[in-house]
């Protein structure tokens, strides 16, 4: 009777996937998705007002994107909190972002929806 012998060299590392992703890494992969992006322009602004999201706030304006999405909009005004931020739904970008102290004397254009989180 023939014995299996170990599989594969066991000190050899996993091979690499076309995203750098290892094998074990792949089936994890397939329930994370990627939050909310935001532009280089919402980034400045975030920094300027001193605002630091926290991923529990990222998962909420991903939810409100994904609700606009839903509901057919492509750029919208998502409201959270004491931050307004301006959104391309679509591809999940924050285009712009200010605190609700900033918001006077604003006039928004080319949006088609509002939520408000």
């Amino acid at each position: 009777m023939d014995s299996l012998g170990p599989v594969g060299n066991a000190g050899a590392s996993l091979p690499v996937g076309p995203r750098g992703n290892r094998p074990a890494d792949g089936f994890d992969s397939i329930f994370r998705r990627e939050l909310v992006k935001f532009s280089k322009h919402a980034e400045d602004r975030l920094q300027r007002d001193g605002v630091k999201l926290t991923e529990a706030e990222k998962e909420r304006l991903d939810t409100g994107m994904d609700k606009a999405a839903a509901k057919g909009a492509r750029s919208s005004l998502l409201l959270m909190d004491d931050k307004v931020f301006i959104a391309n739904v679509r591809e999940k970008i924050v285009i712009t972002s200010m605190t609700r102290d900033r918001l006077r004397d604003n006039v928004f254009t080319q949006i088609d929806s509002a939520v408000i989180l």
